[in-house]
């Protein structure tokens, strides 16, 4: 006699996934995590698991509302590089940035970072941001922000939404 594994059907998401599905960035998912709009779970390595039921359920109640529609701000995708500069009490970074998307509140960033920076970032350390202009004119020359959102991609790669100043 020979047993056969049951299929397993994945019950969680990751914020990725559900950021996919929503066709926002994975900042938003945050967002409306932290308003209490959506549920989830923390691993052990502070990353978020969403139960497939919740965001099905989500998902219908934003379709039936034509939540694109209802879209309270309007957010533009782009690409362009900037320099970060970003103070902690036992040192400043300096940090390439890629503006990903603007609205009339904020921006998100992605980065690249070393393990300090990442490490700071995660214990809360840093909290605003100066925006510098490299090469682009959408900033004159500094815009200082507020880091309001932060999600973890890898060990060294970081996107951020900050809210301006």
């Amino acid at each position: 006699m020979t047993l056969k594994a049951a299929p397993t059907k994945k019950t969680y998401l990751k914020s990725s996934e559900v950021a996919r599905l929503f066709n926002v960035n994975h900042s938003t998912v945050f967002l409306w995590v932290k308003k209490g709009k959506l549920k989830a779970k923390k691993t052990l390595g502070g990353q978020f698991r969403f139960l497939k039921s919740d965001i099905e359920q989500f998902l219908q109640e934003k379709s039936d509302k034509n939540y694109e529609e209802k879209r309270s701000e309007k957010r533009y995708k782009a690409q362009f590089f900037v320099v970060l500069k970003l103070n902690c009490q036992r040192k400043t970074y300096y940090n390439p940035a890629t503006v990903t998307d603007i609205s009339s509140h904020g921006i998100g960033l992605n980065m690249e970072s070393d393990r300090g920076l990442v490490q700071e970032l995660h214990n809360g350390e840093i909290s605003n941001v100066t925006i510098m202009s490299y090469n682009n004119t959408l900033f004159k020359s500094k815009t200082r922000g507020t880091i309001k959102h932060i999600h973890f991609n890898n060990e060294h790669s970081i996107s951020l939404g900050v809210a301006l100043n």
